[in-house]
């Protein structure tokens, strides 16, 4: 997987990779909002992610940041400054059905 701000993140070493499209299907519809740049607050969910994630940028990395609670992180990065990253509501059964997918394809890889 091509990572574009893998050296910026302050998680590097704690996230997992992930595409675009498995991480829009890890967000929890309907249960949050993203401000714009106008200042509108709107709602989102993984169709819309999907269509604004591809539109900014064509470097984006997508990952997952597991936490010890289990309730996992989930976020894209779209630059190397710290504030330029978007971490919607992750749906917990299927973010760590994903982060077991790509847990177990690595521990397979690396045997």
């Amino acid at each position: 997987m091509i990572t574009f701000w893998h050296d910026d993140n302050p998680w590097r070493d704690d996230v997992v990779y992930v595409t675009l499209e498995e991480l829009a299907e890890c967000v929890d519809k309907g249960n949050g909002l993203v401000r714009l740049p106008d200042d509108v607050a709107v709602s989102y969910d993984n169709r819309w992610l999907m269509n604004h994630w591809q539109l900014a940028s064509n470097a984006l990395d997508a990952y997952i940041l597991p936490q010890p609670s289990g309730d996992h992180s989930i976020g894209v990065r779209w630059g190397s400054l710290g504030s330029q990253y978007f971490s919607p509501m992750a749906h917990k059964e299927r973010t760590q059905a994903l982060l077991d997918k790509r847990t177990k394809t690595a521990n397979e890889v690396s045997q």
